[in-house]
């Protein structure tokens, strides 16, 4: 039997398309594996949305071709839609349609050895928390992402189909995880809550992926309540400046940003609230810097995810005026990191004594609203209700 290694770079909807790969291939007859090893066949779903993921993209040619020399190797995803180059044998497809192209590619090198038809869609991942993805592609076009030329115009999935995908989890998972690279463009995603809601409510919890400030309304809120989901919310911001966010081509202003994150809490009170920020935007003032500070104190985030500006040619960023040095986006990036530090430890210290559901893996789980404990003598694969003591956090 040949083998397989599936290696991902990059964002959940990756993580996602991963799995989906994983499943076809078993159709093919392969063993397949995620980590790197000896494999007849490589596939390395790639990332293209900083210099930094392409360059680990094309690294990892290099880095399977140790492994076996001679083996297939294929590149597929965002990295390839922006202009990847390689002068090793290796076959290229894009990120639009990726999975179908490369079922082709697949049927016409390798032999089909199973009888077990067509490939699953889910993307079920190894603790048994499947991610299903709902949305692809985007149409905000931020003056510094490269993500909607690579995957296009944002496209959602039928209900039907998604209902349908999450009935096959029944009495296997338990937390269901919807993924997309804009959920919050999604045609009707409290329509969607709602149906999810009324068919499984009390099969599994369900989490949702990264979203944008625009999303969050009462009703929104209420759907989610009322539907399972999890307290969990990951709002991008990017920054805390207006005349940032107004150059980064974000509709929105710092204050609606704020009363949007206080809307949450009115409804959850423990809500575990995300972002992400770019430090050193072009142009960008120790004044605009400061606002961004600011807001990250105001809005007491339980986590950041934050990194320096990557300029990425074919964006409106790259060509702006006002580069910053490495050396002062690398500083005020390690700054919001220890503002973050001090939140998250906040924000942990406010569950603490807390009742909380928490979904037991391996004498370990999550909380609704995300933050991972140690477990021990919980039954794996089941939900359990802990008080939280500072002893069970697990501190990332």
């Amino acid at each position: 039997m040949k083998k397989a290694v599936v290696f991902t770079l990059g964002c959940k909807v990756n993580q996602c398309e991963s799995q989906e790969i994983v499943n076809m291939l078993d159709v093919f007859g392969f063993r397949t594996a995620t980590n790197l090893g000896y494999a007849d066949l490589y596939i390395i779903n790639s990332c293209s949305v900083t210099n930094e993921a392409d360059k680990k993209s094309r690294q990892a040619i290099a880095r399977v071709k140790k492994f076996n020399e001679k083996a297939v190797v294929v590149v597929i995803g965002c990295a390839v839609e922006k202009g990847y180059e390689t002068r090793d044998n290796v076959e290229l497809i894009g990120a639009k349609d990726k999975i179908e192209k490369l079922r082709k590619f697949v049927g016409n090198n390798f032999v089909r050895i199973s009888n077990a038809g067509a490939a699953a869609l889910g993307c079920t991942n190894s603790k048994m928390r499947p991610m299903i993805k709902i949305q692809d592609g985007c149409n905000r076009f931020c003056s510094y992402c490269i993500v909607p030329y690579l995957r296009g115009r944002s496209v959602s999935r039928p209900v039907d189909e998604i209902i349908n995908e999450v009935s096959q989890y029944k009495n296997i998972a338990k937390e269901i995880v919807l993924a997309g690279i804009d959920i919050a463009a999604y045609d009707d995603l409290i329509g969607l809550i709602k149906e999810l809601g009324k068919n499984f409510k009390n099969d599994f919890r369900f989490r949702l992926g990264s979203l944008e400030q625009s999303i969050i309304t009462k009703e929104f809120l209420i759907a989610l309540k009322e539907n399972n989901f999890c307290e969990h919310f990951h709002l991008s911001l990017q920054s805390g400046s207006d005349s940032v966010l107004k150059r980064m081509n974000r509709h929105y202003t710092a204050e609606l940003f704020l009363e949007k994150v206080h809307m949450i809490r009115e409804f959850f009170p423990l809500a575990a609230i995300t972002t992400d920020i770019i430090a050193g935007f072009p142009g960008e003032t120790e004044e605009e810097f400061e606002a961004t500070l600011n807001l990250i104190n105001k809005a007491k985030f339980s986590n950041i995810h934050t990194f320096p500006f990557s300029a990425r040619k074919g964006t409106k960023a790259f060509e702006m005026d006002g580069q910053l040095s490495p050396q002062i986006k690398k500083e005020r990036a390690n700054k919001i990191i220890e503002i973050a530090k001090q939140h998250r430890q906040d924000f942990l210290n406010k569950n603490i004594g807390q009742l909380q559901e928490v979904f037991v893996e391996e004498n370990e789980g999550y909380t609704r609203n995300y933050i991972r404990l140690k477990i021990d003598g919980a039954t794996t694969a089941a939900f359990a209700n802990i008080k939280i003591t500072k002893g069970d956090i697990i501190y990332e």
